[in-house]
């Protein structure tokens, strides 16, 4: 076979070379298009996702905005709402104030005056309450629905409580004044009488996260807080009295658990027998044994709270008179 000239082995080398050389750029034209046709795929995306981060950033900022002005208007309405009741408290202490100084001076020899007969038997509340506390009297004549204070020294626990007949949801929600309030004041159950003569209170109150009302309560849930704060001062328009805790428990309003115990079907207790079971109910049900005896004849208070550790809950704490 005939050897390629030189001339002819260098052609064809210079010819593969061109074709290498065009398959080289077309298959860079090739990369080329491609990459763009990528790009521009991914750009589309791109430029929907930048849309769509930015209207969610713009949603996220409205929910905030509205989130913050709703906890602002909760913080403001909570502020006149502790603000109303510091009035009371207030108005309380001027007239347990005023009490005083008129008691002194009732003490003091007074001139001789013509004795007046009366005609007519005076049959006004007013009278009917000889032994009546003054210092409240003024809030009951404001509004009648006043039945008492109830305090827990050294705690928060400083407020009027109300008596609605035949409704123990107003005053849940809305102030002395009758005007709606988120934390509302603390209510005397409906089936107990407003004098607060009774042998078995039940009070109701919200368990307010800030602690107002009855928020304070679930403290009492640790045996060392209930002996450091173990009394409770209930004054009603007629008396004072001074209890005991003698248990506290959870439970729940839920009808249809036979295992919860229904404190709330209580109030009324008529025989040693019925008392006797109640108390012991009440004392196994509480979360820790206190050590104060309890007797057929003690006058009792109940304070009820929610408590969110099951459905429908009740933080419930039972004291005695002393």
């Amino acid at each position: 076979m005939k050897r390629p000239s030189k001339e002819k082995i260098l052609s064809d080398r210079q010819t593969r070379k061109e074709e290498l050389k065009k398959q080289f750029y077309k298959s860079k034209e090739q990369s080329r298009a491609e990459y763009e046709e990528q790009v521009e795929v991914v750009t589309v995306p791109s430029a929907y996702g930048k849309l769509f981060r930015n209207i969610s950033l713009i949603i996220l900022a409205g929910v905030l905005g509205v989130l913050g002005i709703f906890m602002g208007k909760e913080m403001l309405l909570d502020r006149q709402s502790r603000e109303n009741v510091a009035v009371l408290q207030a108005f309380v202490e001027e007239s347990a104030t005023s009490d005083t100084e008129t008691t002194a001076d009732k003490e003091q020899p007074q001139p001789e005056t013509e004795t007046v007969t009366e005609t007519e038997e005076d049959t006004s509340v007013e009278s009917l309450s000889p032994e009546r506390q003054e210092k409240y009297w003024q809030l009951y004549q404001i509004n009648n629905d006043f039945c008492g204070w109830l305090t827990i020294p050294e705690t928060v626990v400083d407020y009027p409580v109300m008596h609605r007949s035949g409704d123990n949801d107003f005053y849940l929600s809305h102030n002395f004044d009758g005007e709606k309030d988120v934390n509302g004041l603390l209510v005397l159950d409906k089936r107990c009488t407003a004098d607060g003569k009774e042998d078995h209170l039940l009070i109701h109150g919200h368990n307010m996260k800030s602690g107002f009302m009855f928020g304070g309560l679930k403290n009492y849930k640790d045996p060392a807080y209930c002996a450091a704060h173990p009394s409770i001062c209930y004054d009603s328009l007629f008396n004072t009295r001074i209890y005991e805790i003698f248990a506290v428990f959870l439970s729940s309003t839920n009808l249809a658990d036979p295992q919860d115990f229904h404190y709330y079907d209580y109030i009324q207790i008529d025989s040693e027998e019925s008392f006797d079971a109640y108390v012991s109910s009440v004392k196994q049900q509480s979360l820790y044994p206190i050590d104060v005896s309890v007797e057929y004849g003690d006058d009792l208070l109940t304070l009820s709270t929610c408590d969110y550790s099951k459905d429908n809950g009740r933080l419930v704490i039972v004291a005695r008179s002393r």
